[in-house]
């Protein structure tokens, strides 16, 4: 910490020769001493209201959080006339309906896509596990040229 200190000694000798009991010497080392206070008081508060102002934040924030989840996962919304709704489950039905997206649906089309997307590869495997087996008995029973083996072979 760097502390600049300016004094004007004409100002200070003029008023401290009009008065004769006051001594230069503690006259300079008081008013150092009382700007020296001032200015670590000035740091210090400083430094105490920003470490005081980023703790408060901090909490606020996750007491902001928690009192929102808690919110969302136990409070009730007023839908219509009497009827209450868990603010969950309402969001989550407003979300469907104004997206045309829901969990299930998507779900679904999704599993449903990957499942024939699966069958589709475990009948080509076959189809080409089936027609190596075809063409290897023909090969072993002598039933199949050798120019027409290698000609599958290539395909």
């Amino acid at each position: 910490m760097v502390l600049k200190v300016e004094i004007d000694l004409e100002d200070l000798t003029q008023d401290l020769f009009n008065d004769e009991d006051y001594n230069l010497k503690q006259g300079v080392i008081d008013s150092i001493r009382g700007q020296v206070v001032s200015q670590i008081k000035t740091n210090c508060r400083e430094q105490i209201e920003s470490t005081i102002r980023c703790l408060v934040e901090q909490k606020m924030g996750v007491l902001i959080r928690e009192t929102f989840l808690e919110w969302y996962k136990n409070g009730e919304i007023n839908v219509s006339g009497n009827e209450y709704m868990k603010v969950q489950e309402y969001l989550e039905k407003r979300f469907t309906e104004q997206s045309k997206f829901s969990y299930d649906t998507t779900v679904s089309s999704h599993v449903k896509s990957e499942v024939e997307k699966f069958t589709k590869e475990l009948k080509n495997r076959y189809d080409l596990s089936f027609a190596a087996l075809v063409v290897k008995n023909l090969a072993d029973q002598k039933l199949l040229a050798d120019d027409k083996l290698a000609e599958l072979v290539k395909k």
